[in-house]
């Protein structure tokens, strides 16, 4: 039979039980291949099983498991009776891969040796560690959501999620599917009532749904759809992870495709970085593209990849899925009149500007800077990130946790990270609204146009909206992920170009619309030389190009310095 199949392209996994034999009171007999046993004496000639094989560690009265919850009792005692064998000897184990050994010299693909769910209660964003779960290679392992052992409560089926809980169900194996791990086996059901229950008499429809007492899952467009999915995907790997820290999840698989899931019951309304090519999609949940129709849910990928993911927390599908092959048309192409510079959403420009702060500061390894503040009145103030991407697959690790936790993160305030905002796959938190380590270098993979001063210069790059601000200020300090927040600076001097601001504060001070630099815990106190512009304290450049001489537009090639300095400085007074 195996031959035959593996002949046909199919492949055969067997259901191996390794950690028992028969009931021990089955008594004796002979097995199906003619070899002969009896539990009175612990014998099986077969392998073969002797009495010194079997566990004798339980402390059960019965022998058998009687606290599900004990982890002593699950390794040691009988599973509903079944004789229990000793995994700690290495004679048993040898037995094991004998036979293991013996299936594959037949040809069989593979075996399904245990199941791994998500236990009741435990959280979606918990699974960004899924990999740490597993005891294969993702090559080895055969995954699924239920069998048809355990969706009867057979065995170790307890809180299996089968199709008579749809919603679970069709999440369960979207993640699955949607997950570079394994080998995946989508099941498919009949109707039943009792666990003994046999198939139905009747064939099932051969289009549509089954009818008839057949569930087949796999027809379901929730998950049948989810499959081209995972080939869409292909051996992209899991990027732009985000979590609200519970029960709301979102990833990418490279540039081929993305996945969201709410299982909460208010709603998921994020904007969500995609890594996808900008246009409109078909979610292929909700809907199916049929000759260039989207009969669901249409999801805008904006030109910085950003896609606004809506999903109902009380819906029968909270999930919302789109691929490169569930696209269903272009963006038009636009143009900005700032060179360099795409916006990731069209803001009103009387309202709203490209503001930049740049903080100097040598970290360590491994130590992030994170921006934190608000209007003098400790107002927030409503921001929109402009998403930097990576020119090449070098600079990806450089991006990444900027990328992750800018999503979500719609506010500047005194606060740490709001609720929703991004988190990294191992757990990891932002501590404000993060910063990214730029250089002035152009041969340095970190080097951004904007920073014309030098290397350790933390930028921070959002579209604000100024009306929000008195005067068009704000506050802010540093905040690293090793030394904690800046100290009390006292900002005396100020060189560049602005107007004035009075306020007794112990902040740095930007200007929206403006470009802002200045150094951790440093206070300028005298002039300094124009040749050591890493000691500037206070430099404000308008980031948008106006008819000013002493402003610095965004796309002048070289800044001459001595141009900042010829201005007296009123904007803070303290």
């Amino acid at each position: 039979m195996v031959t035959r199949c593996n002949a046909a392209g199919v492949r055969v996994y067997i259901d191996a039980v390794i950690n028992h034999m028969v009931a021990a009171d089955a008594g004796s007999g002979v097995g199906s291949a003619g070899s002969q046993y009896d539990t009175s004496v612990k014998s099986f000639t077969g392998v073969p099983y002797g009495p010194k094989d079997f566990t004798k560690t339980c402390k059960t009265a019965s022998g058998g498991i009687e606290n599900d919850n004990d982890p002593n009792e699950l390794r040691n005692c009988k599973l509903l009776g079944l004789m229990d064998l000793d995994g700690s000897s290495k004679y048993v184990r040898q037995k094991i891969v004998d036979y293991f050994d013996d299936m594959l010299n037949i040809g069989i693909d593979g075996s399904k040796m245990a199941e791994v769910f998500l236990a009741k209660g435990q959280k979606l964003s918990s699974l960004s560690n899924v990999f740490s779960w597993m005891m294969l290679s993702g090559d080895d392992a055969l995954v699924f959501i239920d069998n048809h052992d355990n969706q009867r409560s057979h065995g170790a089926g307890k809180n299996i999620i089968t199709f008579k809980q749809p919603r679970e169900y069709k999440m369960a194996t979207a993640f699955m599917l949607s997950w570079p791990y394994g080998v995946p086996r989508i099941m498919s059901s009949f109707d039943f009532t009792q666990d003994w229950t046999g198939p139905p008499s009747s064939s099932p429809n051969m289009t549509g749904s089954c009818g008839n007492g057949w569930i087949c899952e796999h027809r379901w467009r929730q998950i049948a759809n989810m499959v081209e999915w995972r080939n869409q995907a292909g051996k992209a790997p899991v990027e732009n992870w985000w979590s609200n820290g519970d029960n709301q999840i979102a990833y990418s698989r490279g540039k081929a495709a993305f996945i969201a899931f709410n299982n909460e019951d208010g709603n998921m309304s994020m904007s969500l970085f995609t890594s996808l090519p900008p246009g409109q999609y078909c979610d292929i949940i909700s809907g199916d593209l049929l000759n260039g129709i989207c009969t669901g849910k249409t999801i805008r990928v904006g030109y910085h990849s950003e896609a606004e993911i809506d999903i109902d927390g009380s819906s029968q599908d909270p999930i919302i899925a789109f691929h490169l092959g569930s696209k269903v048309s272009e963006l038009p192409v636009i143009s900005t009149d700032v060179p360099g510079f795409r916006m990731t959403t069209k803001l009103p420009p009387s309202q709203k500007k490209r503001t930049i702060v740049f903080i100097r500061k040598i970290t360590g390894y491994g130590e992030k800077i994170f921006i934190r503040g608000a209007t003098n009145r400790f107002v927030s103030i409503p921001i929109t990130y402009n998403y930097i991407k990576p020119k090449t697959e070098e600079r990806k690790a450089w991006y990444h946790a900027y990328s992750i936790w800018s999503q979500g993160d719609t506010e500047l305030s005194w606060g740490g990270a709001e609720n929703g905002q991004g988190m990294l796959q191992n757990g990891e938190k932002a501590l404000g609204s993060p910063m990214i380590w730029t250089s002035s270098n152009s041969a340095s993979k970190e080097y951004f146009s904007e920073n014309r001063f030098g290397d350790h210069y933390w930028m921070w790059d959002v579209m604000m909206d100024c009306s929000k601000l008195p005067g068009g200020y704000f506050e802010f300090k540093g905040y690293s992920s090793k030394d904690g927040s800046e100290k009390n600076v006292r900002q005396e001097k100020c060189l560049g170009e602005t107007t004035s601001y009075r306020n007794i504060g112990r902040n740095h001070v930007a200007k929206c619309g403006y470009k802002t630099v200045v150094e951790w815990q440093r206070v300028l106190r005298v002039a300094i030389s124009v040749a050591t512009p890493v000691a500037i304290h206070v430099t404000i450049i308008r980031v948008t190009p106006v008819a000013i001489p002493s402003v610095i537009p965004v796309d002048t090639p070289a800044v001459n310095l001595k141009s900042l300095y010829s201005h007296p400085c009123s904007c803070v007074i303290l």
